[in-house]
C-alpha cells in the first residue's frame, strides 16, 4: 500500500514539473522546435517515473527495469527464467515473476502501455526450428499475461531465433542465457 502511495505521488509529481517546464510564465510555446523539445522533455520525465516505479515494483522478484534509447522500457527478468532447450514452456520459476509483471500492467500507470514480447533461442537446431521456437516462446508469454488478465490487444509477439545472443554459445550456461524473451513496454502511438 505504501508502494502505490509513493508511486503515485512520485508520478504526480513528475507530471506537474513536466507541464511546468513545458509552459514559459504561462505561455504556450510558438515555435514549433520548442514545443517539440517541452513535450519531449515531459515524456522523457513520464517515462523516467514509470521505469522507477516499476523497478521498484519487481525489485523482490530480481527484475531490472531499463528505458531504450527510443524511449520504451525493457522489463529483464532472473536468467533462471529461461527456457529449456528446444522448449517453449515457461519454467515454473518463472511463472511469478510473470504474475507479478501482469498486476503491475493492469495497475493505472502501465495499463494503456503496449507490450512487445521477443523470443530467442541459443544456436542449437537449424535456422529454421529456432525461428520458430522462439516465435512459440513469445507467444508462451503471451498466453501467461493473457491468463492473468491483460489484454490481447496490448500484446505484440517476435521471434528472433538465435539472431541476437546476450553471449557465445560455446558453453552450456551461455547457450541457457540466450534462450530468453525480452519484454518491451512504450506508450501508445497518438493518433492524429
Amino acid at each position: 500500500m505504501i508502494r502505490a502511495m509513493t508511486t503515485a505521488a512520485l508520478l504526480s509529481a513528475t507530471l506537474l514539473a513536466a507541464g511546468c517546464a513545458s509552459l514559459k510564465q504561462g505561455v504556450s510555446p510558438s515555435d514549433p522546435a520548442e514545443a517539440r523539445a517541452a513535450s519531449s522533455a515531459a515524456s522523457a520525465a513520464v517515462i523516467e517515473t514509470q521505469r522507477a516505479a516499476l523497478s521498484n515494483a519487481m525489485a523482490d522478484a530480481g527484475v531490472s527495469v531499463l528505458r531504450t534509447p527510443d524511449g520504451e522500457l525493457q522489463v529483464n527478468v532472473p536468467s533462471d527464467f529461461s527456457f529449456g532447450t528446444d522448449h517453449a514452456e515457461i519454467l515454473p520459476v518463472g511463472r511469478p515473476v510473470l504474475d507479478s509483471l501482469a498486476t503491475n500492467l493492469l495497475s493505472p500507470m502501465f495499463r494503456a502501455m503496449r507490450i512487445r514480447i521477443v523470443g530467442h533461442t541459443d544456436s542449437q537446431g537449424s535456422v529454421a526450428s529456432n525461428d520458430t521456437l522462439s516465435l512459440a516462446r513469445a507467444n508462451s508469454v503471451r498466453r501467461h499475461l493473457e491468463a492473468k488478465g491483460v489484454a490481447a490487444d496490448r500484446i505484440e509477439v517476435l521471434g528472433r531465433g538465435e539472431r541476437d545472443p546476450l553471449v557465445g554459445n560455446d558453453k552450456a550456461y551461455g547457450r541457457a542465457l540466450n534462450r530468453r524473451v525480452e519484454i518491451y513496454l512504450r506508450e501508445p502511438v497518438a493518433k492524429p
